[in-house]
């Protein structure tokens, strides 16, 4: 792997682990790769937005994984939260091309800046569940938008849950879901792989969870948004979370027919096994890289068993930073943070694990291929 290394120096005590200092942050100044440059076809380039946001592209196939630019603080959790369209406009890289952009569970957090995210792209698909997609509902055409708010067609939104057309996979999920591997319905719990339009990329949604956010008890904003929105929403209670995936994204060879690089995508930590990839897709191919979260890391049983599932060439560890503060403030990391980063280093001692500040960007060879 190509890159230019900085790391910012660790101290050699800090208890708390929340100052920038005190964490192994990696940053690059290596820029995107150009189109028609040596690579630039099969290099996985994969750019830190913040929080749980990335951007991920190989040749002309780009998709993104939620950003979060607002960073409200948090005293205004309880009251008035809107999107910021000047900080998304001041943080957000060029994404015209971009496909598909995924949503792991519908928290402000991962959902309050995509309506503004969508409009630089407004090709792309959004890939979440249905509390997502009631959400979204309220900027539908038809619904109070205010003037100068993006407007997004409800077929631009899919619910990969929904019960006319669920294709997330369920089989890590089974005493969850009250079934076991003999169960005779087991095969309508195995979901299905969907192709992204207009890219050589598809994806499996894979059944997740979010855990407590307070004391490993209290969880924030749970439940699911069950009816379609009229107006945008405007408070952290309107962002209930629904049901929690995961997705494994494939990006895929020349003529369709097998993945070249497999990326796991997981916005919040899960007991074991869910969470995890089904042992049939991993005999097809192994994961390449692994995007995971820092926050609410040690509030599951085993925070380090989708590493061990997974085996990962790479390891990008995101939401990580304190998101109440904007991309251009002093970063401060959550507690822990540089546990999260050791633990995961000793589950995949072999593969090469990074922490990285906001824009950091990143270039993968497919795996066996010379560079």
């Amino acid at each position: 792997m190509k890159e230019v290394r900085r790391w910012v120096a660790g101290i050699a005590f800090c208890p708390t682990l929340m100052t920038a200092s005190c964490l192994p942050i990696y940053r690059t100044s290596q820029a995107e790769m150009a189109v028609g440059v040596a690579g630039y076809e099969t290099v996985v380039q994969v750019r830190f937005l913040g929080v749980a946001g990335f951007l991920i592209r190989r040749g002309p196939d780009a998709v993104l994984t939620a950003p979060l630019y607002t960073n409200p603080s948090e005293a205004n959790l309880g009251g008035l939260l809107e999107p910021d369209p000047d900080r998304i406009a001041a943080f957000h890289p060029p994404t015209q091309d971009v496909k598909a952009i995924f949503v792991g569970h519908a928290h402000y957090d991962h959902l309050m800046d995509v309506p503004y995210v969508w409009a630089e792209t407004s090709d792309a698909m959004i890939y979440g569940n249905v509390s997502a997609k009631n959400i979204l509902a309220g900027y539908a055409p038809g619904a109070s938008v205010p003037a100068g708010v993006p407007v997004i067609p409800p077929s631009n939104v899919r619910a990969v849950n929904s019960t006319d057309d669920n294709v997330v996979d369920y089989r890590m999920c089974l005493d969850r879901e009250g079934l076991n591997e003999d169960d005779a319905t087991l095969e309508a719990v195995k979901g299905s792989w969907v192709p992204v339009p207009g890219a050589r990329v598809r994806f499996r949604a894979l059944c997740s969870e979010h855990p407590p956010q307070i004391a490993g008890v209290v969880r924030l904003w749970p439940g699911g948004v069950l009816r379609p929105r009229f107006r945008p929403p405007d408070n952290a209670k309107n962002y209930l979370a629904g049901e929690t995936h995961a997705f494994l994204i494939d990006f895929m060879n020349e003529d369709g027919t097998a993945p070249d690089f497999r990326i796991y995508y997981q916005d919040a930590p899960t007991n074991m096994p869910i969470g995890e990839v089904h042992p049939s897709l991993l005999e097809e191919k192994r994961v390449d890289l692994a995007l995971l979260c820092v926050g609410n890391f040690f509030d599951v049983d085993v925070p380090t068993h989708v590493v061990t599932n997974t085996h990962p060439r790479y390891v990008i560890l995101g939401h990580w930073e304190n998101f109440f503060r904007a991309q251009d403030e002093r970063l401060k990391g959550l507690p822990l943070a540089g546990r999260v980063v050791k633990a995961v280093r000793e589950a995949a001692p072999e593969a090469e694990v990074y922490l990285p500040a906001p824009q950091t960007m990143f270039q993968f060879w497919p795996e066996g291929e010379a560079h």
